[in-house]
């Protein structure tokens, strides 16, 4: 299965996981927020396990960058290693994701 990446993304779509639920099989999400010590983020983060829960399948991980580029690439490799089914990213800063 390949990994799925939404930039900027402010939830999940309505029946993305469909795939998984035929396989019952759960898919695992992170979401990558620049700083969760922002009001905006800590709601954006709430917004997706919310989506996630209500699909039913979809575990989403939530990782905080702590303002740090080299935290949040680090973060979303560490991701891909484990193998999770797609990545939602709001970047600290876009150039530094790109080798990611």
């Amino acid at each position: 299965m390949g990994l799925a990446v939404a930039a900027g993304t402010s939830g999940l779509m309505p029946g993305a996981s469909t795939e998984a639920q035929a396989a019952g099989k759960k898919l695992t999400i992170l979401a990558s927020v620049p700083d969760l010590a922002f009001p905006f983020f800590v709601h954006m983060m709430g917004q997706i396990k919310a989506e996630g829960d209500k699909l039913g399948d979809i575990e989403v991980v939530v990782a905080d960058g702590q303002r740090s580029s080299p935290k949040q690439t680090a973060d979303v490799e560490a991701a891909i290693t484990k193998g999770v089914d797609g990545i939602v990213i709001s970047p600290n800063e876009v150039n530094a994701l790109a080798p990611a």
